[in-house]
């Protein structure tokens, strides 16, 4: 070794090599290190050459040596024509964790004319496995082992069919970006160390080979161009596969499967980045995910919108809802979607659950209409209920899911678990909170208990069922992730009547959801418009399972799975941010960052919608439970910065007040691009959370819980203590 450092077990070093100079990382493994990752000639130039074509071009280091406690390493690269580029990499440990980050500057110190732009790569070749394969990979809100549950084209969806896979540092919750072999479990991950990223002054969407000064952002991936190698591109070529470009089904097809960026060989400019890398080993894929997340949102942690006041916040979203539903054509609901910015009604039908959440709203006036003393808002929520009660059940056993007022018609939609169990526990809250109140609906429990008593007697030998049926009752989608969708509301129901087969085929679900949605990562169906692939929603009703099985029966195994559920779902929500454009458009981005925010399914980054403000209830329990205390720093995140996008004090131009924006697309090419409008949903997985820290903990935010006596919190997270058969 010319020279090296130490973090925890690992050593970064300079070695020499039959080239010149390299570096390795080494993990002590008692009497004999082993050496698990080297690259002989890590100067790595991609030059965009007078034909436009990338060549790859590498050195060794010159020098290298130990200066003020970094090690710093220097060379040169030089072009077939003449242009030369300096390179200086600095090196230096962060902490005693196996962690170092790496610095690198690219001088161009002689340019010529036909090298028209350049990148580098930070390459670290990988001595473990010969294949793409034999690892798996995590970036956050997109990559999750090897995206076995995604969409075709996905991230690394066809790993070893392609020698590279790059990926931008934007297109990922968190600019990180973890590989873990299989056999062995050494693992590392590559992550930004300065979030400085800004759009370029080109259009960023665009597929073509660029050169420009102004890009600062980098691609993350691994390559196979004689050897295998974690990298770091710098600035962001990506591109992994040509069947995933909009051109994939055109003639040009073959000039766009990658998105070039370069910066200009002009005398004098200077390139400069930086990268952590942190080494480590776990027997589980899960534990990688976990200490890859926790510590690159530690480094920098988002800012936290403290100023928003969640009372406020409920009373505005509360009170929207309240506005929009009434009868429409003879039927009461809220309309399906309202337009941005005029606020105005742009569709009126009615969906049992997910986007349309007319049940559960309908709860929520009830509860809120109580409480403040409005009857005619409890009216609203009892006629909405009445509705579906009265006219939603087919002949077969499961209730319609879809109503248009106008003209009146059941659509022939799917019928989904996923949508059955949100409107069955708006149903079944209604009726114990009322119970509470002396008002009785037997035909509402009626109601409910019909449909589980459907789900009782058609689940699988192993406990599961179908993502969803036809309106006929046919199977319109085999797959079973959503089995835990239904768990929650099973358990709810045997507390509240004592049936023990709603127990028993909660808690035989709930093992399905074990092996399959914790063990397995098949975090996967969560939402009705997507096929059956992983997204954040299959997570987040992952926890509601496991959280309602733990509450039941103080398992252990049902809290490690919510530990585990939770871990995934958590690395949904954006924890960094950089500019974007609105399109010159009324938006709340031009006011707030988007933190917070949420992918919706794995496998294509850049984009979110608000469905991580759904978790700060749990969240917070899970804190409770465990008493870790990175679930509380989080959650004091989420309760402010997932609520922030709304349009509480009309100063977005939405409208009407409350309204947001349901989702969009964009961030990783700095232009956001959504729907425009907003949905139920959008309100009711606000107003969900916020009720039930009010009606547990007395209070509506994180923060205000916290100011409580622990005993009384813990007292109080024994959520089900008030059904009639709890315990028995």
């Amino acid at each position: 070794m010319i020279c090296s450092l130490k973090s925890g077990p690992y050593t970064f070093a300079f070695e020499k090599g039959r080239e010149g100079i390299g570096y390795a990382v080494w993990r002590d493994a008692g009497p004999s290190p082993i050496c698990l990752y080297r690259t002989e000639r890590p100067l790595k130039i991609l030059l965009k050459d007078y034909a436009a074509k990338m060549v790859d071009l590498d050195a060794a280091y010159e020098s290298a040596e130990i200066l003020d406690g970094k090690a710093v390493a220097t060379g040169r690269v030089k072009t077939d024509l003449g242009s030369e580029f300096l390179f200086t990499d600095t090196v230096e440990k962060e902490g005693d964790g196996g962690t170092f980050r790496f610095s690198r500057r690219v001088e161009v110190t002689a340019a010529q004319a036909d090298d028209l732009g350049f990148g580098s790569r930070i390459s670290l070749g990988v001595l473990t496995g010969r294949k793409f394969s034999e690892y798996n990979y995590f970036a956050p809100g997109s990559i999750y082992r090897q995206n076995q549950w995604c969409y075709p084209n996905a991230y690394i969806s066809k790993l070893d069919s392609q020698p590279c896979h790059w990926f931008r540092d934007a297109h990922f919750t968190l600019p990180l970006f973890s590989m873990q072999h299989i056999d062995s479990g050494d693992a590392v991950t590559f992550a930004r160390a300065e979030y400085d990223v800004h759009p370029s002054e080109i259009n960023e969407r665009t597929y073509d080979c660029v050169t420009s000064p102004t890009f600062n952002y980098g691609s993350f991936g691994v390559s196979k161009f004689g050897y295998l190698s974690m990298d770091y591109v710098y600035p962001g070529t990506e591109g992994y596969d040509e069947e995933s470009t909009p051109y994939a089904r055109g003639v040009y097809k073959y000039q766009f499967g990658f998105r070039r960026r370069y910066h200009p060989v002009e005398e004098g400019f200077a390139q400069e980045c930086s990268v952590v890398m942190r080494f480590g080993r776990f027997g589980r894929y899960q534990d990688l995910l976990r200490d890859a997340w926790r510590y690159v949102y530690g480094r920098r942690p988002p800012v936290i919108h403290e100023e928003l006041d969640l009372d406020r916040f409920f009373d505005v979203e509360i009170g929207l809802l309240d506005s929009l539903c009434r009868n429409y054509y003879g039927s009461w609901g809220v309309p399906f979607k309202c337009l941005l910015p005029t606020g105005e009604i742009g569709i009126v039908d009615y969906e049992f659950g997910f986007i349309g959440q007319q049940p559960n709203i309908a709860y929520q006036l009830i509860r809120y209409g109580t409480k403040s003393g409005k009857p005619e808002t409890v009216q609203k929520g009892r006629n909405v209920i009445d509705f579906w009660v009265g006219n939603s059940l087919t002949d077969w056993g499961l209730p319609k899911c879809w109503y248009d007022c106008q003209p009146a018609r059941w659509l022939d939609q799917p019928i989904w678990t996923r949508m059955i169990s949100d409107g069955l526990e708006g149903i079944l809250d209604a009726y114990n909170f009322l119970k509470k109140e002396g008002e009785e609906h037997p035909d509402w429990l009626a109601y409910v208990k019909k449909v589980c008593d459907w789900y009782v007697d058609h689940a699988d030998p192993e406990g599961s069922w179908p993502r969803a049926w036809k309106i006929s009752g046919e199977i319109h989608d085999e797959s079973r992730g959503n089995t835990s969708n239904i768990v929650r509301t099973l358990v709810q129901l045997y507390l509240t009547c004592g049936d023990e087969r709603y127990k028993a085929a909660a808690l035989k679900a709930g093992e399905w959801c074990y092996v399959h949605c914790y063990q397995g990562m098949e975090y996967r169906g969560g939402t009705c418009d997507n096929a059956a692939v992983m997204d954040n929603e299959g997570g987040i009703y992952a926890c509601f399972a496991f959280l309602s099985l733990y509450d039941l029966t103080k398992d252990p195994k049902w809290l490690e799975a919510l530990q585990g559920a939770a871990d995934y779902t958590a690395t949904y929500a954006w924890s960094w941010c950089y500019p974007i454009d609105c399109a010159n458009r009324k938006h709340a981005f031009r006011h707030v960052d988007f933190t917070g925010m949420s992918p919706v399914t794995a496998g294509h980054g850049g984009g979110g919608d608000v469905y991580m403000g759904a978790v700060t209830y749990i969240f917070y329990r899970l804190y409770l439970l465990t008493g870790d205390r990175w679930w509380l720093d989080y959650d004091l995140f989420l309760d402010r910065n997932t609520r922030t996008s709304y349009d509480i004090d009309g100063k977005f131009g939405y409208g009407r007040i409350g309204l947001c924006e349901e989702g969009g697309g964009g961030y990783s090419s700095f232009s956001q691009s959504g729907v425009y409008a907003w949905l139920p949903w959008c309100t009711q997985i606000q107003v969900d959370p916020i009720s039930r820290m009010k009606d547990t903990f007395g209070v509506t935010s994180v923060a205000e819980a916290e100011k409580l006596p622990r005993d009384e919190l813990l007292v109080r997270n024994e959520i089900y203590r008030e059904y009639p058969y709890y315990g028995k």
